[in-house]
């Protein structure tokens, strides 16, 4: 019996590449998986428990891991993720890792 990994692959490895329209999805998904498990591993240490905050931060998570799904599940096949989305996405990325997860950090309001 031959081992899984030694299998002859098929001679056409056009379905390993990525193809360019293809690449602004694969890129919203990594970002959108980094966003949903820096917020899932935040870890208060003493930071104060405000409630709005903590829903922001939900929807952040839930939209994130949403989105994450439906690229898996393949709903933007059709459909593709444009540039200026996955700019968007990096952007909120940075801010949230800059913050280390800490959403009230990102929208500090003075009032």
């Amino acid at each position: 019996m031959t081992p899984f990994f030694l299998l002859p692959l098929p001679e056409d490895y056009a379905w390993m590449m990525v193809q360019p329209q293809q690449l602004p999805t694969l890129l919203a998904l990594f970002i959108a998986l980094a966003i949903c498990g820096r917020l899932l591993t935040y870890r208060r240490h003493g930071a104060r428990f405000r409630r709005h905050i903590s829903w922001l931060a939900y929807g952040l998570f839930v939209g994130s891991g949403t989105l994450a799904i439906q690229i898996l599940g393949g709903r933007y096949i059709a459909l593709p993720i444009s540039w200026s989305f996955v700019i968007l996405l990096g952007v909120c990325a940075v801010l949230i890792y800059r913050a280390r997860g800490n959403v009230a950090r990102i929208v500090r309001v003075n009032a």
